[in-house]
């Protein structure tokens, strides 16, 4: 799932996809990389007036015409629409969702090359269709982790240390990126080590 605390929506991620989280968008792709999903905020203040602005800042081929729709509760517009490259004969398929939330409108986009669409749009669907307000507290108030540096006690791995200093087993080898050393790399009495805490 992706989270937003502050805006308070949330979406699913496809499974083993990657997520790039930026000042203006979110992107998110698999290894494979023939497909793509945006997620950004449009500047328009009505879905219609969203819906147009995407379709022609773009130079969009609608395939079907818009077509309005609930997510959640929510107003939204979806639209399915080619993007032709006419120096390469190339056409990108994308299905996009336009969402009214909080005032806000917020626009997905999944985009593959036509070959390859239909294979992908599943995905596409299962993340835009599952946008919605998050409620859950323990996700909202999140209290970010801080870096302890602590001096070592006694000549051990950093694993041991780690393990001395009550770090959680699941957490070990984050730890020890955040270290810059391997979980068996030796370590001395007085060395300063990283941990994290609440």
């Amino acid at each position: 799932m992706f989270y937003h605390p502050e805006l308070k929506f949330q979406f699913p991620v496809p499974a083993a996809w990657k997520v790039q989280n930026m000042p203006t968008q979110v992107q998110i792709a698999p290894s494979d990389g023939k497909a793509l999903l945006l997620f950004n905020l449009a500047q328009e203040k009505d879905l219609r007036s969203a819906a147009d602005a995407t379709v022609a800042k773009d130079s969009l081929r609608q395939v079907e015409p818009a077509q309005v729709v609930t997510v959640n509760g929510l107003s939204g517009v979806r639209i399915l629409a080619d993007q032709v490259n006419p120096q390469n004969n190339t056409t990108i398929r994308l299905q996009i969702y336009l969402i009214q939330y909080s005032n806000v409108i917020y626009r997905f986009y999944g985009m593959s090359y036509l070959a390859d669409f239909n294979t992908y749009q599943p995905a596409f669907l299962q993340t835009m269709q599952n946008f919605k307000g998050l409620t859950d507290q323990s996700k909202i108030n999140v209290t970010p982790e801080k870096i302890k540096v602590r001096q070592v006690t006694a000549d051990a791995t950093l694993a041991a240390a780690l393990r001395s200093f009550n770090m959680p087993e699941n957490r070990l080898a984050e730890l020890a990126i955040v270290n810059g050393m391997e979980l068996t790399t030796p370590v001395t009495k007085g060395m300063l080590i990283k941990t994290v805490v609440k």
